[in-house]
């Protein structure tokens, strides 16, 4: 389903569009070029296609703007990852095996 777009002042862009030029990290240039699309009337789904991610993170990128403003969206948070799939002891006995100790 097609959400709207974001509506970006024109300082608000330029900012955008300078800050985008400026930054080398390809997730931090991705989630500014959004954005932009979406203040050009692209929905989150065309946004999201064209900067090769799912909808759903498109629209977390415009949500995080909205609310807490361009230092959000420049800043990727922590990735917390899955969660361990071995259990403590499996861990111990893997440290083991890789120091040559099993």
């Amino acid at each position: 389903m097609s959400r709207p777009g974001l509506r970006l002042s024109d300082e608000e862009r330029e900012w955008i569009i300078l800050e985008r030029e400026r930054r080398k990290e390809s997730g931090v240039r991705t989630r500014l070029r959004s954005l932009l699309l979406c203040d050009e009337g692209k929905t989150m789904e065309q946004a999201a296609g064209t900067c090769v991610a799912r909808s759903t993170v498109a629209a977390e990128w415009i949500r995080k703007y909205r609310q807490e403003g361009l230092q959000a969206v420049r800043e990727k948070g922590p990735y917390l990852g899955k969660a361990p799939q071995l259990s403590p002891e499996q861990y111990q006995e893997l440290r083991e095996i890789i120091r040559g100790g099993a």
